[in-house]
């Protein structure tokens, strides 16, 4: 015993016992001050903010876009680590982040140091939109410290059909100027409004619109806003895609969603030509879409916004057939449409089909049939 008290007395008297004791107190102020900053953060988290959201509304098939990312602190306490965590869709790839294809959906992370006070950071991931469809991303989770929180933070994307050419065109069927047919008309109606566009050199000054240059603060060239005026005579284009399929020969679904993707593509590279032309264009399908319907019609009409609403339809729409498509066609051949150019494309052609579109012809329409080869889109 009298030895253990004489080690004990040595070491109290070394400076050992005064170093030891200085880490102890250390360590006793870190854990006061760690239990201190996850208080506050504590405190603190609810008031962050934090939104994201891509830089367009929508893009063709793979194509990059830019997801935004947007934290701010709106406090002067330091934060060191706020961790941001969540779920992208596995046809959204961002490029920064390891891609897993066993996943159905990727797991995502951001990791922010908002050090400074009161201080905003935004950052820029660049994503490759892989696969036609509507993607809304909705909550993430936000960690600081030993606190967490669920912010509803939704960013949507519309990925809209690659553009694929067609393989011919129909011809003009009611306006020719002699022996050549013109493609597009030079004279425009000026009392039919389309829409408004930038200025070019050559725009008549009758033609500004004072108004929307007003509003975009000034009068130089690039700012000024003129008044986009219909052409007089327009090409009237509809766009049919057939999703039924014949009983006595069905289709793989892979096969039948291939077919199909490659029916929206060359409809969008239509409806994209009709509209830089100024065409009158429209669009139906016997499909299912997203809210539930089952069919998708698009009047015949011209203008940027008309166009964008048909994109935006066209990449919410599903591989599934709805309505009969004879319906679709009997509804425009019993409503006497006349003088227009009609792209249809189907997997089949059976009798039934085949006598509804020469009755089209009959009214003094053109129709350009565009029939699925399964094998060529079987290898492909």
């Amino acid at each position: 015993m009298d030895k253990i008290i004489n080690i004990f007395v040595k070491f109290y008297n070394s400076k050992m016992f005064t170093v030891c004791i200085y880490i102890l107190l250390f360590i006793l102020l870190g854990f006061i001050l760690r239990t201190l900053y996850n208080r506050i953060c504590h405190a603190i988290l609810p008031r962050i903010r934090y939104e994201r959201r891509f830089s367009e509304k929508g893009v063709y098939q793979d194509d990059e876009v830019e997801l935004l990312e947007i934290i701010y602190n709106p406090t002067p306490f330091p934060l060191f680590f706020a961790d941001v965590e969540g779920y992208i869709y596995n046809e959204l790839i961002v490029k920064e982040f390891v891609f897993d294809s066993k996943k159905g959906m990727q797991f995502f992370k951001s990791r922010f140091k908002l050090i400074m006070p009161y201080m905003r950071i935004k950052r820029r991931h660049t994503v490759k939109c892989t696969k036609r469809g509507f993607y809304k991303l909705e909550t993430v989770q936000l960690f600081l410290a030993r606190s967490e929180k669920y912010v509803d933070c939704p960013a949507e994307i519309y990925v809209y059909p690659p553009l694929i050419d067609s393989e011919y065109d129909c011809s003009p069927v009611s306006f020719t100027q002699g022996e050549l047919e013109s493609r597009r008309w030079l004279m425009k109606d000026p009392f039919s409004l389309s829409g408004i566009r930038d200025y070019t050199y050559g725009d008549p000054f009758s033609s500004i619109n004072f108004k929307a240059t007003a509003k975009c603060s000034g009068f130089l060239t690039s700012k000024i806003k003129v008044n986009e005026k219909d052409f007089c005579s327009n090409r009237n284009i509809i766009i049919l895609i057939n999703y039924s399929v014949e009983p006595e020969n069905p289709i793989q679904s892979h096969i039948f969603d291939s077919i199909q993707e490659l029916a929206l593509g060359k409809a969008c590279h239509l409806m994209r030509r009709a509209f830089d032309n100024n065409y009158r264009c429209g669009f139906g399908a016997n499909c299912m879409t997203v809210d539930g319907n089952t069919f998708v019609e698009f009047p015949m009409a011209t203008g940027e916004t008309h166009f964008i609403s048909m994109l935006r339809e066209l990449s919410c729409v599903r591989n599934t057939p709805g309505i009969s498509f004879s319906g679709m066609l009997d509804k425009l051949i019993y409503g006497g449409i006349t003088d227009t150019e009609f792209y249809v494309f189907t997997p089949y052609l059976d009798y039934e089909l085949d006598m509804r579109l020469k009755n089209l012809e009959y009214r003094g329409n053109a129709v350009a049939l565009f029939i699925a080869d399964r094998d060529n889109t079987e290898n492909k």
